[in-house]
């Protein structure tokens, strides 16, 4: 059996020098993310609540919202974003990751607080005008959901609707929920992979919107109107964000071996 024509054979092995190059830079820029970049009611229906950060890094990040007014609002949002020494990251629409950290709502006073990863752009940080997001996000309280909509994110609930899954177990307040992330792209189409104390659905959908950020989010009371006695409480922990193995990569590398030894043959 021939193998491939040596022009050929240079370009597969070009081309999956350039994926471990780029994958190599990426890595770089990865491995730098040691911060969280906070914003108070990136959007608030209650403006004189009082915010309270607690940022250990990636491995402890907290935030506390009290003295909500009685109010016709329905809910406030506060964001944490990945960030280089303070500074948010915006992630590149061809680049693969797997985004992990855990999340417990603490809230007191009943209602409904959510918190989950969000991604995508928000270009006049620190408000939500003109943002374009996406949500993988857990509810605790009177109504607990476990879902994922918005942006570019295909539409997932663990209660109802399109991409329903058998194995998601109802959050509840004050218990650690494993949130996962995965993010994969390429040539052949993008997948989305949603986790929750590791029971997994994938779903196909399209690229990350250019210049994505990506991060935390908090949520509540997510009620009309709001009583005395409501407090937002939720701490994420162990943050990680990694590159998941190309599998391209892995066989365009295993094509080149293999034509190398069919050639020497």
């Amino acid at each position: 059996m021939r193998g491939l024509p040596m022009s050929k054979l240079c370009s597969v092995v070009a081309l999956t020098a350039g994926l471990a190059v780029a994958s190599a830079a990426h890595a770089d820029l990865f491995s730098g993310i040691n911060s969280w970049s906070t914003y108070d009611r990136w959007f608030g229906d209650y403006l004189s609540t009082t915010v309270t950060w607690t940022n250990g890094g990636l491995g402890s990040l907290r935030v506390q919202e009290s003295g909500y007014e009685l109010s016709t609002g329905f809910a406030t949002r506060n964001h944490a974003y990945l960030s280089v020494g303070g500074t948010p990251i915006q992630f590149d629409p061809n680049q693969s990751f797997r985004f992990e950290v855990t999340a417990t709502i603490n809230s007191t006073g009943g209602f409904n607080t959510e918190a989950g990863i969000v991604f995508g752009t928000s270009p006049n940080l620190p408000t939500s005008a003109g943002a374009d997001t996406g949500n993988l996000m857990y509810r605790a309280g009177t109504s607990p959901e476990i879902a994922a909509f918005g942006s570019t994110s295909p539409f997932f609930s663990s209660n109802f609707g399109v991409g329903q899954a058998a194995g998601f177990a109802a959050p509840l307040t004050g218990t650690p929920v494993r949130l996962t992330f995965l993010y994969e792209t390429s040539d052949f189409g993008t997948t989305y992979t949603y986790g929750v104390d590791n029971v997994f659905i994938t779903l196909g959908g399209s690229k990350i919107l250019p210049g994505s950020y990506l991060g935390v989010y908090a949520q509540g009371p997510n009620n009309f109107p709001v009583t005395q006695g409501y407090t937002k409480d939720v701490i994420f922990t162990n943050a990680t964000i990694t590159i998941p193995a190309p599998a391209s990569a892995g066989l365009l590398g295993a094509a080149g071996l293999l034509a190398m030894r069919r050639r020497r043959r």
